[in-house]
């Protein structure tokens, strides 16, 4: 008979439970789908803007050092440096065309 009594309310606190934390998950979600939402669009804003900057001509390359003579005769067996951000191995900015070959 006591088990009785308890039984209901028990049930609706598990209901009641229940409920929140389906609402906190659908809360979050949403939130979390908003927040990848607003990066997203930084990300293309900031890509826009570079875009722009480029096709202005606005960009900088970095300062580029003179070009030391060959490894071979400097006797220094270390590997050339990777081109700086943006420039191919040849110094081109990248997008740059390379001439027809002959």
């Amino acid at each position: 008979m006591l088990l009785a009594a308890c039984g209901p309310s028990r049930e609706e606190e598990l209901e009641r439970q229940h409920a929140e934390a389906k609402a906190s998950a659908e809360h979050e979600a949403s939130a979390r789908q908003q927040a990848e939402r607003e990066a997203a669009a930084a990300r293309l804003k900031a890509n826009d803007a570079e875009l722009a900057k480029f096709y202005q001509g606005e960009t900088e390359p970095e300062a580029e050092e003179p070009e030391a003579s060959s490894p071979d005769s400097t006797g220094d067996s270390s590997p050339a440096s990777p081109p700086p951000a943006g420039f191919q191995s040849d110094g081109r900015a990248i997008g740059d065309q390379m001439p027809a070959p002959r």
